[in-house]
């Protein structure tokens, strides 16, 4: 039997202090619907599946006082504490604009589903974490495009308009250089 997790923990006590403020529910009420729910009176040992069905009833309680429950969200969006900053959305844009891909949306939303492996494909709905992965990438392929562009303006580089009996083709061909 695995504990119960840190976010069953979480729900319960502020499902419990939202009661208290509605209801006479002070520590021995609580310790009785838990006995009565899990044969215990205390919490801090309880399994998962104790704890999930003593949120049930908490939760039912609450509905019975008419108690407002805190909204679950849709794990699919981030949470607004978790939301990135204005700052990264800006640097995003900016990064964007020196790729080159300012006026083709697609072209973010495609690498955004190429760097997350396709869980993610909209700007808005990355985390902060995630904008920071992001960023990280776009930097990258800037850096890559920079170096790319001045690997082909090298001087020394043989460009296809050469003969094939120059100096660096000789070598490249296994030839010794004269």
């Amino acid at each position: 039997m695995k504990a119960a997790t840190k976010q069953q923990r979480r729900l319960y006590w502020a499902l419990v202090n939202r009661l208290r403020e509605v209801a006479e529910f002070d520590e021995d009420s609580r310790r009785a619907v838990t006995g009565r729910v899990c044969g215990v009176q205390s919490t801090k040992a309880l399994p998962r599946a104790d704890m999930k069905r003593l949120i049930a009833e908490i939760r039912r309680l609450c509905e019975a006082h008419h108690v407002r429950l805190p909204r679950r969200r849709d794990p699919w969006r981030p949470s607004p504490g978790i939301r990135p900053t204005k700052k990264q959305t800006a640097w995003v844009a900016e990064l964007e604009r020196r790729l080159g891909w300012a006026g083709e949306p697609g072209r973010l939303q495609g690498f955004i589903r190429r760097t997350f492996r396709g869980f993610r494909s909209n700007l808005e709905d990355l985390t902060r974490r995630e904008m920071s992965v992001l960023i990280t990438a776009l930097e990258a392929e800037r850096n890559s495009q920079v170096a790319g562009k001045a690997q082909m303006e090298r001087p020394d580089r043989a460009s296809h308009a050469e003969a094939p009996d120059s100096p660096q083709f000789r070598y490249i061909a296994g030839g010794i250089p004269t």
